[in-house]
């Protein structure tokens, strides 16, 4: 606990939302800040464009990986574009459950546990140790009976490092049918914003979130989309470039290295030092108290 009372808060309030939320749901939430917690005042904004601006931009598409969802968003000139946005339930926590069964299927791995079940949390542990690695297709694959050790609770274990290629590989081509692949999701986003702007959101690209910290990922999706979408002749105009590029934090914010994953964190401390000192982007309490919650859709930063 922080020691301040509730009736002594001074502290401005920045929160970070995710993109198409409800209005009622922003405005029970500006409800909480001023009658729960008392602050004097507030900012909401959407996940994707804090992304953004952690990477130094205003726009580009900005595929924010998380535990339950990846989620696909065109952002053009600091405006989220609410209509074009893509979502797929392939994430994080599908990663777990598909090196879950990987590991389950394999007898050697499944041998060493005293009732032949993998654990959930071996799969969990395993899946953010950094072992696991998408690969570029036609890379040598690892050969199935080539074992990585890994330690668990405080004993040793091996697992087939084809698991560990395979397991996070449906990030990018799920197994699933009904699934929609990324690269499909990316193009709908795109295709979903005006054509004068599509040269401009390829060539700013933002992977954000937890999930998209295996390695070789960003190797992976770019052949995908130079081999798959770019071709398309409908995606840009005639006279746009196809150009493509990946961008992430900016190199002078050295303490924030390897750390890419946090760049809408970054971003909503970036504008919390600016927009929370100024009156035109936030709501104060006093607005508040005049308008109620529904003044929270009147400013924005």
């Amino acid at each position: 606990e922080l020691g301040i009372r509730i009736s002594d808060n001074t502290s401005a309030f920045l929160f970070s939302i995710p993109v198409q939320w409800p209005k009622s749901d922003m405005e029970n939430l500006a409800q909480i800040a001023f009658e729960d917690i008392n602050a004097p005042t507030i900012m909401i904004m959407e996940q994707p464009l804090l992304a953004a601006y952690g990477n130094g931009g205003v726009t580009g598409i900005v595929i924010d990986m998380g535990h339950d969802t990846t989620t696909v968003t065109p952002v053009v000139d600091s405006a989220v574009q609410n209509s074009s946005i893509a979502q797929t339930a392939v994430s994080g926590a599908a990663v777990t459950t598909r090196l879950r069964e990987l590991l389950q299927a394999d007898t050697e791995t499944r041998e060493q546990f005293d009732d032949a079940s993998v654990p959930l949390a071996f799969a969990v542990a395993l899946k953010e140790s950094g072992l696991c690695a998408i690969q570029l297709p036609g890379s040598d694959a690892a050969d199935s009976s080539e074992r990585q050790s890994f330690e668990f609770g405080g004993k040793s274990y091996t697992v087939s490092k084809d698991v560990l290629a395979r397991a996070p590989d449906i990030l990018v081509q799920p197994t699933q049918a009904s699934a929609s692949v990324l690269t499909a999701l990316v193009r709908q986003a795109v295709l979903g914003c005006d054509t004068d702007k599509r040269a401009a959101l390829w060539e700013n690209i933002h992977i954000v979130g937890g999930s998209t910290q295996f390695s070789g990922l960003r190797e992976r999706l770019q052949f995908e989309l130079e081999n798959t979408v770019l071709p398309a002749s409908n995606i840009f105009a005639l006279s746009q470039t196809r150009d493509m590029r990946f961008h992430t934090l900016p190199e002078y914010f050295v303490g924030w290295r390897g750390h890419a994953h946090w760049a809408a964190f970054l971003g909503a401390c970036l504008v919390a030092k600016v927009a929370l000192a100024d009156a035109r982007h936030f709501v104060s309490r006093a607005e508040y108290n005049d308008s109620g919650p529904s003044i929270i859709h009147t400013k924005s930063f």
